[in-house]
């Protein structure tokens, strides 16, 4: 067998050439996948990023919406409080139509009451 390795010279350098065409070409497959990977890592960071934005602009959105929320519910209770102050008001200034002519009745029948003395009285 020894003998075959000396006669065949020209094939050690063509299998080393080989060999180096070979490592050559997955090397070269290699960086292109790195690259590749690279490419595919920086198109995520930006979508990522344009997410994180995406949710941080939803959260100072709904932050204000509820900000409105809450001043309007202040304002709320202020009228009803406002409301219930008048209530309070109106019912210790003014009488209603059903307590005044109550009253009204009450007093034309003392009146009538009254008159019908002063004729008997007469």
């Amino acid at each position: 067998m020894p003998s075959n390795l000396v006669t065949y010279p020209e094939l050690w350098p063509m299998v080393s050439i080989g060999l180096l065409i070979l490592i050559s070409v997955i090397s070269a497959n290699a960086a292109g996948f790195r690259y590749l990977l690279k490419q595919l890592q920086k198109q995520m960071d930006v979508r990522f990023e344009l997410a994180e934005q995406s949710r941080k602009d939803s959260l100072s959105h709904w932050e204000s919406q509820f900000q409105n929320i809450a001043e309007s519910a202040r304002e709320w209770q202020e009228i009803q409080l406002e409301i219930a102050n008048l209530r309070v008001e109106l019912s210790e200034k003014y009488l209603r139509r059903e307590d005044f002519i109550l009253h009204q009745s009450r007093i034309e029948s003392k009146l009538d009451g009254l008159a019908s003395r002063l004729e008997n009285l007469m």
